[in-house]
């Protein structure tokens, strides 16, 4: 997906939304970990619309949004959904634990591990910015992060793409490490496109390794930042400074176990960095 596509003028904000009292009782099965029935979802306005009730419900638990996770970026991902676009979800302050956390294996319904990339915000001037080198300039800093989403869904249920985003985009929890500066250079810039990833998954049975490179998995990070911009754009919404910005799975999504120990290494231009979880 090229900038020139993705960099867009300020949109008008959507209308509001109507009230949906079906809202009450999917944040309720969500907060029991209870799988969700089928629900109707009536296209991608009314998926935006029941995915604010459902998270209005749910603000009291969650806290405040401090981000966003941008899903299905990569082909594999929209082929999966029967879709062209990518969606826009929101990280709050509740679904972020510190590194090194023990997470129960059975978090959600049925959740997956991703060795997932997070980007920060330095300053509004994202919201206007129209290179890549102008996006950059207005990023201050990434933190390794393993997003621990669920399906929500049960088993026999089609989850399609507007299923998907009504609840959130399946966000849940996630682990994140600490903030590493971004060099202001054109080095540091093609550093970031070019960072390579490493998910070394401990257990009883032995250690398995999975090896993925950003660029080659997801696209131009700098791509996914405009394209989640514009997305919220589209919204009504802008990033203000302190913003995350979830860019997706580097390596193959799993199911987590009992018993497993999970680290994700990130390296930049040889700066490595890294954030781990373990399942209980």
């Amino acid at each position: 997906m090229m900038i020139a596509m993705l960099a867009a003028s300020l949109l008008a904000a959507p209308p509001p939304c109507p009230a949906d009292p079906r809202a009450v009782g999917v944040a309720a099965a969500w907060r029991r970990q209870q799988a969700q029935g089928p629900l109707d979802i009536a296209g991608p306005d009314q998926a935006r619309c029941f995915s604010q009730a459902f998270i209005a419900q749910l603000q009291p638990q969650l806290g405040a949004l401090v981000g966003y996770k941008v899903g299905l970026y990569s082909q594999a991902g929209r082929k999966a959904y029967h879709t062209d676009q990518p969606v826009l979800g929101r990280l709050y302050q509740a679904m972020l634990l510190a590194a090194g956390a023990a997470v129960p294996a059975a978090y959600g319904v049925a959740g997956t591990w991703e060795s997932d990339f997070i980007l920060v915000v330095k300053d509004d001037g994202l919201n206007t910015a129209k290179t890549r080198q102008e996006v950059y300039a207005h990023l201050r800093g990434y933190r390794p992060f393993i997003e621990l989403s669920d399906r929500n869904y049960g088993p026999d249920v089609a989850v399609t793409v507007d299923r998907l985003v009504a609840l959130d985009v399946g966000a849940r929890l996630g682990v994140v490490g600490e903030e590493v500066a971004l060099p202001q250079t054109p080095e540091g810039l093609q550093a970031l496109v070019d960072t390579s990833v490493t998910a070394t998954l401990k257990s009883a049975a032995g250690e398995g390794v999975d090896h993925g490179a950003m660029r080659q998995t997801l696209g131009d990070p700098l791509d996914i930042v405009l394209f989640a911009r514009d997305a919220l754009f589209k919204e009504g919404g802008r990033f203000k400074a302190g913003d995350l910005i979830s860019l997706g799975a580097s390596t193959p999504a799993k199911p987590p176990k009992a018993g497993e120990a999970l680290t994700v290494r990130y390296d930049m231009a040889g700066a490595p960095s890294s954030v781990s979880v373990e399942f209980r």
